[in-house]
């Protein structure tokens, strides 16, 4: 649910049952552990703004970065603010580009769950 927060937080549009609002129009701290009940989701049209500038970084890394042997920068500041090990630094020289593209995705991913 933090990720539709963060979303709303950008200007996401908020569809709650089929019905679309803005957090003001429907955002009550008291309410919202209550909501889980209710089928929350980003209208279609806002789902970028579930990424922040980060994870948006790090999902646009360009295919030159990916078959070069040294990581983006952007994502090794992304994986350190993951929580991430060097380790994942050395395992980029050993992975494909298709590895190597697949873990830039959860990494994205998992900065969005964070709001970055």
């Amino acid at each position: 649910m933090s990720r539709l927060l963060f979303a709303a937080a950008r200007g996401a549009r908020i569809q709650i049952n089929g019905f679309t609002a803005t957090v003001p129009s429907w955002y009550d701290s008291h309410k919202w552990s209550s909501m889980h009940e209710s089928v929350l989701r980003i209208h279609p049209e806002d789902e970028h703004l579930q990424y922040g500038p980060i994870s948006t970084a790090v999902l646009e890394v360009e295919m030159w970065e990916l078959t070069s042997p040294r990581f983006p920068a952007v994502a090794i500041h992304a994986a350190i603010a993951c929580g991430l090990d060097s380790e994942w630094v050395v395992t980029w020289r050993t992975q494909g580009v298709g590895d190597r593209a697949t873990a830039l995705l959860v990494l994205a991913e998992a900065l969005a769950d964070e709001g970055l």
